[in-house]
């Protein structure tokens, strides 16, 4: 009896272990999966850090070998950021973001919106991000924010960089005048953003028109901007245009572009590459926790084995 006892016991054990490295993960009414954690952070805070992350609902699927390979993941990233960016815009407050990307973004939020969010069927998952550093720095904190006459702000470093080259790299996002507000039904939602990213190419298009290759130099677009090297004559222009909203500096930025504005590369190959690599991140941290786990486990199985056998070795000792 005492021996079942025993074993009853490890098995216990065990299934409170897995609990403990595995975490809670719960669902809300919208089938949106968010950390436990999260709940309790706001007992002692009036705001908490998540990683928001959106489902992919566009129905393009990437099929390797296929000759429309690049086109496919150039669709569904633009679909992506699209809603991401919808999804952002239908908030009652917009977010403190350390991080956005592709299918996600990270900030600060407070329960208004966090209980927003749960209830918004476009979302995959909401992660507790506390504790989790932003990985290059806060660079914001770093570079003081001009604002020209025409209302277009600017990173200051740029200003200097043009003292010891003729040309910087710099992103440029530009603002949202197209009138076109997401909301309604799901179907509704698709075809107002789809509308929207059609404002957008069609403004960056007519936008980059005004430029000569010697003043800029395109490398890159994302759905509300654009990305690459331009001259200082270049630059005063951007800072007279009341249409742009907001221009980085990017000059040091190599490891982490993308981390804020998710520049889609004119490269169709570096797109791919990038795909690849994000994938074997995933798999590689999935491994990782897999690793974790069951290592957790076989420790606390063996020291419960050992407690076991000599407790049963002092029992036929007595």
């Amino acid at each position: 009896m005492k021996k079942g006892c025993v074993f009853f016991m490890v098995f216990f054990c065990l299934i409170l272990a897995f609990n403990f490295v595995s975490g809670e993960i719960l669902t809300s009414d919208a089938n949106v999966s968010y950390d436990s954690s999260i709940i309790e952070r706001f007992e002692n805070g009036s705001s908490v850090k998540v990683s928001v992350t959106v489902k992919d609902n566009s129905g393009i699927n990437i099929v390797k070998g296929s000759e429309d390979l690049n086109e496919q993941i150039r669709l569904r990233e633009n679909w992506l950021l699209n809603k991401t960016e919808a999804v952002l815009d239908s908030l009652s407050e917009k977010p403190n973001l350390t991080a956005k990307g592709v299918n996600f973004f990270q900030g600060n939020v407070s329960i208004d919106v966090f209980n927003e969010l749960l209830n918004n069927s476009d979302i995959e998952i909401i992660k507790d991000w506390t504790d989790v550093p932003l990985m290059q720095g806060n660079l914001a904190d770093e570079i003081e924010i001009l604002v020209s006459d025409a209302g277009v702000q600017y990173d200051s470093s740029i200003i200097g960089r043009f003292e010891n080259q003729s040309s910087v790299t710099i992103s440029v996002k530009l603002r949202d005048e197209s009138n076109i507000i997401i909301n309604g039904t799901f179907e509704e939602r698709d075809v107002l953003i789809n509308q929207k990213g059609d404002w957008f190419n069609s403004t960056i298009t007519e936008f980059l028109s005004n430029f000569s290759k010697e003043e800029f130099n395109l490398t890159g677009v994302s759905t509300r901007g654009f990305r690459g090297n331009i001259t200082q004559k270049g630059f005063n222009e951007l800072l007279k245009d009341s249409r742009v909203s907001l221009i980085k500096d990017r000059t040091d930025a190599a490891l982490i572009t993308g981390m804020l504005d998710n520049e889609t590369e004119i490269n169709q190959s570096n797109e791919l590459e990038d795909q690849n690599i994000s994938s074997n991140v995933k798999e590689n941290i999935a491994k990782d926790n897999f690793s974790f786990i069951w290592i957790s486990l076989i420790i606390i199985l063996l020291i419960l084995m050992i407690i076991t056998i000599k407790f049963i070795k002092n029992k036929n000792e007595y």
